[in-house]
């Protein structure tokens, strides 16, 4: 009993704590600005999803805890990172990552990964389970009107104008230094180079 409450603590104590209210605001359908907190984590509420973040829940001094679905709003705001949502048979948020001519977008979903876990199996081998794991799409696109999947064949294309403000990353991928399965250590070498450069 002891192993199985501090298996919980180890792995789900992080995700609870990340599980918290920040400031931010979001527009929503008519244009008005709703400023308060927010918080947005791995949840879902439509079973037609493969779980990808559907909705936030806020609060405000004047509004209790409320959940705000994504086809009610234009964008929300938290931590500094814009949000939008991405219509369809279900609507879902999309995460800017860039936001340019060319914008990135990120979506994410729970997915499963497998793994060893304690003990051996009849064999004598470890035993093997899977574990929750976020899992991020990446589409492009002028506005989420036109998004479409960015793949491991246009990716080339697609992140060197998204990113040619700065064309130090056109090289690293032309150098084959990135690829689709490294796109989120690319957008991060993005912003360390964009932001050393001087006004």
């Amino acid at each position: 009993m002891r192993f199985l409450l501090l298996t919980f603590i180890v792995f789900f104590a992080p995700v609870v704590k990340s599980q918290v209210f920040l400031p931010g605001y979001y527009i929503d359908r008519d244009g008005k600005k709703i400023e308060g907190e927010i918080k947005y984590h791995f949840k879902y509420k439509h079973k037609g999803v493969l779980k990808e973040l559907q909705y936030f829940i806020f609060k405000s001094p004047t509004v209790k805890k409320i959940t705000v679905d994504a086809d009610m709003v234009q964008s929300f705001f938290v931590a500094g990172e814009k949000y939008v949502p991405l219509g369809g048979s279900e609507t879902v948020f999309l995460h800017i990552v860039l936001d340019g001519p060319v914008k990135i977008y990120a979506r994410y979903r729970q997915g499963r990964r497998m793994g060893f876990g304690a003990g051996t199996d009849f064999n004598g081998l470890p035993r093997s389970t899977s574990y929750k794991v976020k899992i991020t799409d990446y589409l492009y696109g002028v506005s989420t009107d036109n998004a479409a999947e960015i793949t491991k064949e246009n990716f080339p294309e697609i992140m060197t104008n998204a990113t040619s403000d700065v064309p130090q990353i056109a090289q690293l991928i032309k150098d084959g230094s990135y690829n689709l399965d490294r796109t989120d250590e690319l957008i991060k070498m993005y912003y360390v180079i964009k932001n050393r450069k001087t006004p």
